[in-house]
């Protein structure tokens, strides 16, 4: 469990850089690439969970119910059919084969105390974790998924899982779904519950100090939004010399 404070500030791209050269006998030249990243959020109407990009099993949406984690009435209701079945909205992606996807909602209990969200690869294979949003606990997970669960005050969580998108000819999906108990997909559902939610955010992984941990949340509408890789450069060689290329070059003399 981590508790983290909410922010609309923008995050960072992720900084990062390659070497050629890592020890040996001077003199020598090292070649520094930048392998820096964007961060991308890949679905699209990331706070709209009534809009059809975000796919319905035997639930309705109620838009702007409640207030979201940022203050603002946007946070959806999803709320359960009667249908002895699962209860959730799931979105298809475009994923890049075998690659890292963290993915990740906030959400708040409403009826339902629990959420689950599930993951199928390119292989065909589905991750699932449970998550007790009353309490704030990471229960039962199938095929790995490295889940996280951090309190962002006044009743939300942000929960995520981890996970490799695999190859293969299956379409991935990301769902996000209520649950009456750890362990239980599968249910009779009631007109009269469900669980709020907010923020969807499916990236791809990139290694940030917090293992699996989502990075600060991107809103999107009718496309992914990210915030852009860098455009300039400042490198520091540790010797008094710099650099302002993206890919630099240092000497290290005898």
């Amino acid at each position: 469990l981590y508790n983290r404070t909410y922010t609309t500030s923008p995050a960072l791209p992720i900084a990062g850089f390659t070497s050629n050269v890592t020890t040996g006998t001077v003199p020598f030249w090292v070649q520094f690439n930048d392998t820096s990243t964007e961060l991308r959020n890949i679905v699209n109407y990331s706070q709209q969970f009534d809009n059809a990009a975000w796919g319905k099993d035997d639930v309705t949406v109620t838009a702007n119910a409640v207030i979201a984690p940022d203050g603002t009435l946007t946070a959806d209701k999803i709320v359960e059919d009667t249908a002895d079945d699962v209860h959730g909205v799931y979105q298809d992606l475009t994923l890049q084969s075998n690659t890292a996807y963290t993915m990740s909602v906030y959400a708040k209990k409403g009826e339902r105390n629990w959420l689950r969200l599930t993951f199928k690869d390119k292989a065909g294979t589905t991750t699932g974790t449970y998550f007790n949003i009353d309490s704030g606990v990471i229960a039962t997970t199938t095929n790995e998924g490295t889940p996280t669960i951090t309190d962002m005050g006044n009743g939300w969580y942000r929960c995520s899982i981890l996970q490799d998108s695999s190859s293969g000819a299956t379409t991935p999906r990301f769902s996000v779904r209520a649950a009456t108990d750890d362990a239980v997909a599968w249910y009779p559902g009631d007109a009269a519950k469900g669980i709020y939610v907010w923020g969807a955010q499916v990236e791809r992984y990139v290694p940030n100090g917090y293992y699996a941990i989502p990075t600060d949340y991107i809103q999107t509408t009718s496309t992914s939004a990210s915030y852009d890789a860098p455009t300039e450069w400042y490198w520091e060689f540790g010797d008094g010399n710099t650099g302002i290329i993206q890919n630099a070059r240092s000497a290290q003399p005898g």
